[in-house]
């Protein structure tokens, strides 16, 4: 008896040693989990996990126990609100709505700042709250799952362990026997009825069985009882049982009815066995399972789990919903042929899962779009993980999966937005490319080759053509003057009548737009055929018009196929001929601009000219006068003293003959003459005098030469056309600059070298002639001057002359200067070009001789020059004119 007492005391224990594993099972799921899993009451910290004080870095759980979640909070959330102002409000949403889910930054042990999604749950208990809190690190998630769902499958694993167990136990041993009448009234018990009922079993006989039974279990051991006694069966049942002390016991009954000779019923017998402990076991299994599915169920993914046979073992409720069976507890035992609507998708789903199962390896961000148990496609980041045993056997697979829908909602039509702000884009890019390449220039064939080239490109078609309709001959016509088309299509260039595109010249002259799409559905018989005869098989014309009146248009076509223009099409060709149409305008204003100018420039520069000219012809008059009268007015005094040397040089020998007569017969003269003839220095003056006479002759010819060579060139006397030496207006020229060639302190002088031929009198205008001659000879001066230190030799001039042709002599005037650059050789004769710096030249010396050359004297002025060596001048004339030349 021993034994057997022994025995049962070992087995009523079983319950308590298994619930430990479980509580160890538990608490092992707990430890491992990879969020921040915290127990807390209204003050403080009051369990952890480890994860909880690895993402806090704190060095043990002591570290951490006793704090609050401000202990490890900045001051201030990012909002501005203080940490603990803010917190209260999630706590209070906590205790009101039992869950809040928020996200806030919290802060470790050394100070550096993260951010969490935390999952506050309240628990009351009685008057006081406890607080679960499930903290995920969102800056970088690490959810260990194989982890977890290897303490899920402990779990399990345990449960089906003490399921079995406790079975057994129920099966094998009651703890006391019992018999009940038809009244069920105890008339035998025997056993502990004590450790299951409270009382001792004499305690118990003459009274009912449900004298002890709360009045919920009466009905339902009246119901079972009553089963019994009418089908003559065995049966079972478990119910609650009042002690004295007001406890309640649980207890667990198997009877059979009992049967008299008759096989009437007469009462019931059989076995009592206390399960209390297996209640409150499966009491806190049932509370820890609630725990542990409310965890699951907080997270924001939907888990499931499948075993080797790819049956579902469990869910949280996320997933639940998402397939269709409304609560976890329903999906375990199904497979995915029964959740899934779709066949294909359920075999693929199978296959894949058996895979990760065989080859041990996880799948992670698999982006799939399913569809859900209520019609709706979701898009899922779903990765799935093998779970092991305890011994490293894969036992099943965990399938994590997160609902991406409005991500990728967001994604597509991001996308979408993204393509059609590109298309856009890219078409007002091109656009603003035709714009600006049009709008930036203004001439006109540029701008209509650069507009049908563009358009054609840019919409992709077959040929584009600009038109100009003209109306002022007799028989109007429109034009097609720029065209762009396809290699393979023939030019559409050329003129068509108004009398064979009538229909379509009277829309396009009303401004009217023609957009057909197929030219074959066209009810317009001789639009039609016009267009068609052209290979058209779309077509589409914007007419415009400019200021002036003009009107044009541009016309788009495609040959090798129908193509549908669309809105957008039409709305930015209206925009191209718009900008089109103002760059026309520019174009002709400019070009009327352009033509005003050019007749400004032409008058303003006839008019410089003309006055240049008047001005020159006033001064040369003026320097003519002023020559002239200066010259008359020296040579009458100087022909007075040159008419009376003579005489004076004769009175002077005859005073001295007189003085050597004296001398001869007094030669002894008085003092007072010696003294005289000492003073004066007279053997000197006898012998210098008549020198002094002669270079005073001497002196007074040059001047009246110098006087003869001003009148020469001033030649008021010889100012219309008549015949004149061109010898002497050269020399006169170089007589009057005589001090421009003669050498000066650091300068050599100019040597002109001289080759005349014989010439006839030449008709011309003299004075003119002598201007030409002076600007040649100052200018070729003047550039000697100028390159003296670069000169090879003697600064020279070289003037010949000669006869060529009989009726034509040539001039020319050559230096050695060095030659002037061919782009400057070109503009030489224009009017106010000069080479000089400025306050030096006029531009007006050359331009002036050329025409005197040219059209006074109907000759050629010509300049030959090699740059680096010499410049030449060449004056050819007529020895007689043609035609009289009015001055």
């Amino acid at each position: 008896m021993q034994s057997d007492n022994s025995e049962v005391s070992i087995i009523q224990n079983q319950p308590s040693l298994h619930c430990q594993d479980f509580d160890m099972a538990l608490r092992h799921f707990f430890e491992i989990a990879g969020d921040a899993i915290i127990i807390a009451n209204e003050e403080e910290f009051i369990e952890c996990n480890i994860a909880s004080i690895e993402m806090f870095k704190c060095f043990q759980k002591e570290d951490f126990i006793g704090k609050n979640i401000l202990d490890f909070s900045p001051e201030f959330q990012p909002s501005g609100i203080s940490s603990e102002q803010l917190f209260a409000q999630h706590l209070q949403a906590a205790i009101t709505d039992v869950n809040s889910v928020f996200e806030w930054l919290n802060q470790t042990l050394d100070g550096a700042t993260f951010w969490t999604e935390i999952t506050l749950t309240s628990h009351r208990k009685g008057n006081n709250f406890f607080f679960q809190y499930v903290i995920r690190n969102i800056e970088k998630l690490k959810f260990k799952e194989s982890e977890y769902n290897s303490v899920i499958k402990i779990i399990e694993d345990e449960l089906s362990k003490i399921k079995r167990r406790f079975q057994d136990i129920s099966e094998a041993i009651g703890e006391y026997i019992w018999e009940v009448d038809k009244n069920l009234k105890y008339t035998f018990l025997a056993g502990k009825s004590k450790c299951v009922k409270g009382y001792e079993p004499e305690e118990l006989l003459g009274r009912s069985l449900v004298d002890f039974m709360p009045k919920e279990d009466i009905e339902l051991i009246g119901k079972t009882l009553k089963d019994s006694y009418i089908n003559k069966t065995s049966f079972k049942l478990e119910h609650r049982n009042i002690t004295p002390y007001g406890e309640i016991f649980w207890e667990e009954v198997n009877g059979i009815p009992l049967l008299d000779e008759n096989e009437n019923v007469i009462g019931f017998r059989g076995v009592g066995m206390s399960i209390n402990k297996r209640k409150h076991t499966e009491e806190e299994l049932r509370k820890s399972k609630e725990i542990l599915q409310i965890v699951i169920d907080t997270i924001p993914q939907s888990i499931s789990w499948q075993n080797r046979n790819l049956v579902y073992m469990g869910c949280n409720r996320k997933l639940a919903v998402a397939v269709g069976v409304i609560t976890p507890e329903k999906i375990i035992g199904k497979t995915d042929y029964q959740l899934s609507c779709n066949y294909k998708d359920a075999d693929a789903f199978r296959k894949n899962n058996s895979r990760i199962m065989e080859t041990d390896t996880p799948e992670i961000h698999i982006i799939q779009q399913h569809l859900q148990a209520d019609g709706t496609k979701v898009w899922l980041d779903t990765s799935k993980l093998p779970l092991h045993d305890t011994s490293g056997n894969v036992v099943g697979v965990l399938v994590i999966s997160e609902d991406i829908t409005e991500r990728k909602n967001i994604e597509e039509d991001k996308l979408e937005s993204e393509i059609l702000i590109q298309q856009k884009a890219q078409r007002e890019k091109l656009l603003n490319c035709i714009i600006n390449q049009i709008r930036g220039s203004l001439d006109f064939d540029y701008i209509l080759s650069t507009t049908v080239e563009e358009i054609r490109g840019l919409l992709e078609i077959d040929s584009c053509h600009f038109a100009w309709y003209h109306h002022e001959i007799e028989n109007p016509y429109w034009e097609v003057v720029k065209d762009s088309h396809h290699p393979d299509l023939a030019d559409f260039s050329g003129c068509y009548p108004i009398s064979e595109i009538t229909s379509l010249s009277n829309l396009m002259l009303g401004l009217k737009i023609q957009r057909i799409d197929n030219v074959e559905m066209l009810k317009n018989r001789d639009l039609k055929e016009f267009l068609l005869s052209l290979g058209h098989k779309s077509f589409l014309s914007i007419p415009g018009k400019t200021n002036s009146g003009a009107i044009c248009a541009v016309s788009c076509s495609h040959n090798r196929s129908v193509r549908m223009w669309n809105d957008f099409e039409v709305e930015l060709l209206e925009s191209v001929i718009s900008q089109l149409m103002i760059a026309l305008n520019q174009a002709e204003l400019y070009r009327q601009s352009q033509i005003k100018t050019q007749e400004t420039e032409e008058a303003l520069k006839e008019l410089q000219i003309a006055q240049t000219q008047l001005i020159q012809s006033e001064k040369m008059s003026s320097l003519g006068q002023l020559v002239a009268g200066v010259a008359h007015e020296i040579n009458n005094p100087v022909n007075f003293i040159h008419g009376n040397l003579a005489p004076a040089r004769e009175y002077t020998k005859d005073l001295l003959n007189l003085i050597n007569v004296y001398q001869k017969h007094y030669p002894e003269p008085v003092s007072e003459v010696l003294k005289i003839r000492e003073e004066i220095d007279f053997d000197f003056v006898v012998e210098d005098l008549p020198k002094l006479l002669t270079s005073m002759k001497v002196g007074t010819q040059r001047i009246r030469e110098i006087v003869l060579s001003l009148r020469s060139f001033s030649r008021l006397d010889e100012a219309e056309f008549k015949q004149a030496d061109i010898h002497d207006g050269i020399d006169s020229t170089l007589m009057i600059l005589q001090h421009r060639l003669k050498g000066r302190e650091y300068l050599a002088g100019v040597e002109v070298i001289k080759q005349y031929n014989q010439l006839p009198l030449v008709e011309c205008y003299p004075g003119q002639l002598n201007q030409v001659f002076m600007n040649i000879i100052v200018n070729a001066i003047d550039v000697l001057e100028e390159r003296y230190n670069s000169l090879s030799g003697t600064p020279q001039i070289h003037i010949s002359t000669k006869v060529i042709d009989h009726n034509q002599v040539e001039i020319s005037i050559k230096d050695n200067a060095g030659g002037m650059p061919e782009v400057v050789c070109k503009r030489l004769f224009d009017p106010f070009f000069t080479t000089k710096p400025v306050g030096k030249g006029t531009g007006m010396g050359l331009s002036i001789s050329y025409q005197i050359i040219t059209e006074r004297h109907h000759g050629q002025l010509i300049c030959i020059s090699t740059e680096g060596i010499s410049s030449e001048f060449i004056i050819k004339i007529p020895v007689r004119q043609q035609v009289t030349t009015a001055r």
